[in-house]
This record gives C-alpha cells, structure tokens and sequence, in this order.
C-alpha cells in the first residue's frame, strides 16, 4: 500500500493485522507498534548550492557560501574539508540562513569540498549537497618604485660692485699744451745750465 502526504521530518507510528478469509468480522490482532521517520530530503534531493558553484575555479580566500532553501528544514549544517572524504571538516552549524559568509582565511591554490545539509524540526537531517572549488592564485606582490628626491641648491648670491662715478676725458689739445710746456721747461732748464758754465 502507498501512502502519499506525509510530512518531511516527522515519526509517525504504524502497526498492522490480517483479516482471515477476506472476514472482516474475524481479524487478527495488532502487530507490534514500530515508527517511521520520513526524511527531510531524499538523496539528491538535496539544497542546491549557488556559490561557490560545483568545480568553480578563482573563488576567493573568504567566499560567501549559498545555497537554495530546503523545505521543512529549520537550520543547515555547513562543512568544508580539503580532501572528499570529509575527513576532519570545518563545521559551521546550525545556520538559520541560505548564506555564510566564512570568517577566515582560506589557502591560496586549493581545491575544498563543500556540503550543506538541511536539519528539521525534529533534528531529522536531510540528505547532503556536495560541491567542490579551488581557491585563486596568491596575487604577486607588486614592487613599487621609490619617489625620486631632487634637491635643489639655494640660488647663488652674486655680489655686484658699485659702479665707478663718470671718468674724465682729458682732450687732446691739452695733453698737447702740457708736452709743449714740459719741452720747454726743459729747454730752458738747459739753458741755464750751460749759461752759467765758466769760460
């Protein structure tokens, strides 16, 4: 018998008896109460993961991890691993929202896998969204070029004499006068002088 309607995350209890020769008057006891729990999600019913999308490449070292709401679920679990076994994860729970962002730095350069799970009312958890990503490149450093410092000399303090007053220009005539006057002088000096030699 296929029972439709039940509700994601939720026990329910079942038993059940046999009605002899199709007699509905003479059935047979009850068997044993058992439970149920339906699941939150049956595999690959999962939440769909939008960033880092499945075999994204250059995601950033603190991504913000998305993912699609799953039904009934009132909390998700978020784990992220460098290998694919899981093998001790970051785990990050119970988030009540479709986003994380990550609260540290990742490696440079390396593949991480990622899953989200969604968690019910009752604690029953849905099946695991599985992704993988690798992380971008370490960025070169860049050299940055030292300003350049020109120094500059005070401007040279040049020291301009004062100049000279007017020169006198003495005309020629009278340096003619004066060498007229001094020859003559001298003639007459001469003179004397041999006028008074005795005889």
């Amino acid at each position: 018998m296929l029972i439709t309607g039940l509700t994601a995350g939720r026990t329910y209890y079942w038993r059940i008896r046999v009605n002899l020769a199709n007699n509905m008057l003479l059935p047979s006891k009850w068997s044993a109460s058992r439970t149920l729990t339906i699941g939150l999600t049956r595999p690959g019913e999962g939440a769909i993961l939008n960033y880092p999308t499945p075999g994204a490449k250059n995601v950033e070292i603190r991504p913000t991890f998305q993912w699609s709401a799953v039904p009934s679920a009132v909390s998700y679990t978020l784990q992220l691993a460098d290998n694919p076994f899981y093998a001790n994860p970051i785990e990050k729970k119970p988030l009540t929202h479709t986003t994380w962002a990550w609260d540290e730095d990742l490696a440079f350069n390396t593949t991480y896998y990622w899953r989200v799970q969604g968690i019910g009312a009752t604690g029953i958890a849905g099946a695991w969204a599985e992704g993988v990503f690798t992380t971008m490149a370490q960025p070169t450093p860049t050299t940055t070029t030292p300003p350049i410092t020109i120094t500059t000399q005070p401007p040279a303090t040049i020291t301009i004499p004062p100049s000279p007053g007017p020169t006198m220009i003495v005309p020629a005539y009278i340096w003619a006068i004066i060498i007229i006057g001094a020859i003559l002088v001298i003639a007459v000096i001469v003179l004397i002088i041999r006028t008074r030699r005795p005889a």
